[in-house]
């Protein structure tokens, strides 16, 4: 070894995706000389069936490879190899200063690769390039380095990108150098070309001491802890070309990222600790207390249940923690996950027990300090936030990172399999369905009645008496419901029982909840045991959980599960539970109508499929049908029905409950007009074409409110709040039209979620290139979630809730089911930062707008009242009119700007 003053290092990288295995092989051979060390090393990588890593490396044994007429040779102990290529040399000096340069040379943009390796031959296309460096890696000028090579039968596409204070952007195509661009995890785009990353499997993640130097402790003394510390994450990812809009190749890439600055990474982590540690805790106890002054709701005084929640939920916290840190190698964050998964321990029992630990903590402390805020408002939303994240961003994280694993906890739905069922299975029944209905049932009746609740009888129903011994029937349900998990035999029925119960409790919960009614127990003087036992059960029920009726769907469910075990008991079970249905009225404790939404609610649960199989064929049909009709160069896209419908139906909701018509011509133009420029900013579009867009629509309304209120002196809280009511009807409807028109559209999903769509107009198939895929109903999932919160905003306003509340739920709730939507949503011109779509982020400052909105005080004292009148008709249709030519119809020949709907 000598003494050497700089730093040289030649590293070569030749790599071979089988093409019948589709196995990776990645070679490094290098040279190395620095200070006293000076040493050859090679390293080859095994990607087995995109889940397998296996690597060995080495210093001995080194040969250098044999480069001569376009061939490449490499042989060493463990492998023997050849790349041949009819393509040219590409060379970039990418740096040089004072202390150094770095030498890029791809020898090899695209070649026939031949590898034998154990005895197995791999054949496939490869790539070669070399790097010469004598600039140290640690003083580099960058944060991050992306580079990434794709392979198929015609093109061959190399990218390179650093982050930081030098910024460089290089693209090869086929040979050809791109100087612009965008580079990053999900799309390489430039030109007329766009790569689409889409399926990835992660080759290797982790700092370098784990990932490169972790079998050679010795040489890690050699060098600094910020060059072992940078962080590496290399991937194997099935990608798509497209020129324009027509998909062009589909093929392979490798890829990686370097994160170059780990100090960078370590206050990132820092900060996002401290965000969800602190400053995130404070913002929760400050909401609440700021927003006390609107709940009237009452709240549980069992000091004992607070401090148990608040108990358990920290043990589950510190125990996942303590998981994730000597199991998972690293902190609970999903900006910086650990690398490995944790399946172990608490995360055996809860796939997320952070995230229930929070909870419960929220809920325990709320209830021991008596705050109704933190126990009707803070604690409800904080557990929504927690599922948003889940469902919208970490479960898809996981099957990227993790692809090949699974993942079943304790508490979990069964497998859809015909075999005999587990205590597991049973116990997952209890703690999923059955527990959770009678928490929030008696949460129901906790609430009590409303100061506007009305009742369910009939008139007639007053002259139906109690009959006392009919209890008898009306008892047999708590066990008859209670021991259907422990007589269902097979995975399959249980699984089915789950999520016909899941089913059941969110409908028949959020009915209770929403609407108004009740059944006041009809009064009687108890003459038999029984009667005395009615009155008794009666102290623990109450009015509000009437309809639907849960005896009925809950009987009715259980005689339909019984009957599955036991199908010669048929007509005993449903005797049974048409008993128990009838004894609901013959106790005086419901009404005829709650026993029929009991009925009907049933019937929802087990034609469950038949139902989605209906929707799913409906929105099919739809998302096929789009026709236009032509005069002259003007064309009418037959969605434009929708546009009127959406317009003129948010118009008159508007009026009924402003009364200024003038007011809301000014705020609906105004908002028409942001959802045009909020459509031109984030869909990039060319110029020639007018997109739209929901969040430079809702901007446009505020800022249209504020102005309205100016010109017309009506109060901005009233303005905003009937804007917070209509607008998910709004946008409800008006998600039809997306349906027709393709945008908005899934991403590729399995035949029984999904709806094929094959009509070459749908941007599904002229823009995404989705034709004949099976694509999620991501515009039939905001038209549900629309129609939820819609409700329950209008329960609000109907029960004299603050209107500035009103709209703080509006902003805080559909920012969090945007957040949701967009992961299910397949766009391909939707930009990505930090791993977030565009409009995930903006649904995050959606949520934050509402959580600051309800804390600025205002002047509660200000009512809405509907008054729906005939004179708002016509206004209604005439805004719908003006509307239908913005947004329905177009120039398609026309290369004016705006002139067209569609690219």
């Amino acid at each position: 070894m000598t003494m050497k003053k700089d730093l040289h290092i030649y590293k070569w990288y030749a790599d071979l995706i089988d093409k019948e295995t589709d196995n990776v092989i990645i070679v490094y051979l290098g040279e190395l000389e620095w200070k006293f060390l000076k040493l050859s090393f090679t390293n080859i990588l095994q990607f087995l069936r995109k889940h397998t890593l296996v690597s060995h490396g080495t210093f001995s044994n080194y040969q250098p490879p044999i480069f001569e007429d376009k061939s490449l040779v490499i042989k060493s102990t463990k492998l023997s190899g050849q790349w041949t290529t009819e393509n040219e040399c590409i060379r970039e000096k990418l740096y040089e200063n004072k202390n150094g340069y770095i030498l890029w040379e791809c020898f090899m943009p695209s070649a026939m690769a031949e590898i034998k390796i154990d005895g197995n031959i791999n054949q496939g296309l490869g790539y070669v390039e070399r790097l010469t460096m004598t600039l140290k890696p640690w003083q580099m000028p960058i944060s991050i380095l992306r580079w990434g090579r794709f392979l198929c039968e015609n093109h061959s596409i190399i990218w390179i990108r650093w982050e930081g204070e030098e910024e460089k952007v290089l693209i090869f195509h086929n040979g050809f150098k791109y100087l612009h661009g965008i580079i990053n995890d999900d799309k390489i785009e430039y030109g007329t070309y766009r790569l689409i990353l889409e399926e990835k499997y992660i080759l290797r993640d982790g700092p370098l001491i784990k990932t490169i130097f972790d079998e050679f402790s010795w040489i890690q003394q050699c060098f600094p802890a910020g060059f072992l510390n940078m962080k590496e994450c290399k991937w194997q990812t099935q990608s798509k070309l497209y020129e324009k809009n027509d998909c062009v190749a589909t093929g392979w890439s490798i890829h990686e990222n370097v994160d170059c600055k780990p100090k960078m990474q370590s206050l990132g982590k820092i900060f996002y600790g401290s965000l969800f540690t602190i400053l995130i805790p404070l913002l929760l106890i400050f909401w609440a207390k700021q927003t006390e002054h609107f709940i009237h709701l009452p709240i549980p005084t069992n000091s004992f249940i607070a401090i148990l929640f608040s108990f358990f939920g920290s043990i589950l916290m510190i125990l996942a923690m303590l998981e994730l840190w000597y199991k998972g190698h690293g902190l609970p964050m999903n900006a910086y996950p650990p690398p490995k998964l944790v399946t172990t321990g608490v995360y055996k029992l809860f796939p997320h027990p952070i995230y229930i630990g929070s909870s419960l903590i929220c809920f325990g402390l709320s209830m021991y300090y008596q705050s109704k805020s933190g126990f009707w408002l803070v604690s409800p939303i904080l557990t929504l936030a927690w599922l948003a994240l889940v469902y919208g961003y970490e479960n898809e994280d996981l099957k990227n990172r993790f692809p090949k694993l699974t993942w079943k906890t304790l508490l979990d739905l069964p497998d859809n399999v015909n075999v005999r069922c587990q205590f597991t299975d049973i116990l997952s029944a209890y703690c999923l369905v059955l527990i959770p209905w009678l928490i929030l049932y008696q949460l129901i009746i906790f609430i009590g009645p409303s100061a506007y609740s009305i009742s369910t009888y009939f008139q007639f129903e007053s002259n139906i008496p109690v009959i006392e011994w009919t209890e008898l029937f009306y008892l047999l349900a708590y066990p008859f419901v209670a021991l259907v998990p422990l007589i269902i035999q097979t995975k399959q029925q249980i699984r089915s029982f789950i999520i016909d119960g899941l089913l059941n409790i969110s409908i028949g919960i959020y009915l209770q909840f929403i609407l108004p009614f009740v059944a006041v127990p009809k009064v009687f003087i108890p003459e038999t045991f029984l009667g005395h036992i009615l009155l008794h059960e009666r102290d623990l029920d109450g009015p509000t959980g009437a309809l639907p009726s849960f005896h009925v769907s809950w009987a009715f469910l259980s005689a339909y599960y019984y009957t599955k075990t036991c199908p010669k008991f048929k007509v005993l079970f449903y005797i049974l539970s048409t008993c128990i249905s009838t004894s609901c009225v013959t106790t005086g404790m419901h009404s005829i109508i709650d026993v029929i939404a009991g009925y009907i609610l049933f019937l929802i649960c087990i034609k469950r499929e038949f139902i989605w199989n209906c929707i799913r064929n409906y929105f099919e049909n739809l998302a096929n049908s789009w026709s236009a009709y032509r005069i002259g160069s003007l064309r009418i896209i037959n969605n434009s029905i929708y546009i009127f419908l959406s317009t003129s139906t948010g118009s008159f909701i508007l009026f009924s409950l402003i009364g200024n018509i003038y007011g809301i011509f000014c705020i609906s133009l105004s908002s028409l007009f942001f959802a045009g420029l909020g459509g031109q900013l984030m869909e990039r579009s060319s110029g020639l074409s007018r997109p739209f867009g929901y969040f430079g629509c809702i901007t446009g309304g505020v800022i249209g409110s504020i102005v309205a209120s100016w010109l017309f002196r009506i109060p901005a809280i009233s303005l905003l709040a009937a804007y917070a009511l209509a607008s998910p009807w709004i946008q409800a409807i008006g998600r039809l039209r997306c349906v027709v028109q393709g945008c908005c559209h899934g991403r590729p999903t399995n035949k029984s979620l999904g709806i094929l769509i094959t009509n070459p107009r749908s941007r599904v198939c002229s823009l995404s290139q989705l034709r004949n895929m099976y694509i999620h109903i991501t515009p039939a999932y905001s038209i549900l979630a629309n129609s939820l919160i819609g409700m329950l905003l209008w329960r609000l306003w109907y029960s004299n809730i603050s209107l500035s509340l009103i709209i703080s739920l509006y902003f805080i709730l559909i920012g969090l089911s945007r957040f949701v939507e967009e992961q299910f949503r397949g766009e391909i011109q939707t930009m990505i930062y930090y791993r977030l779509k565009i409009y995930q982020w903006t649904a995050i400052i959606f949520v934050l707008i509402g959580i600051c909105f309800s804390m600025i005080p205002f002047y509660d004292n200000i009512h809405l009242n509907l008054q729906c009148k005939y004179e708002y008709i016509i206004p209604s249709i005439l805004f719908g009119l003006i509307v239908v030519p913005v947004m329905g119809v177009d120039f398609p020949e026309s290369k004016k700007k705006f002139s067209r709907l569609t690219d």
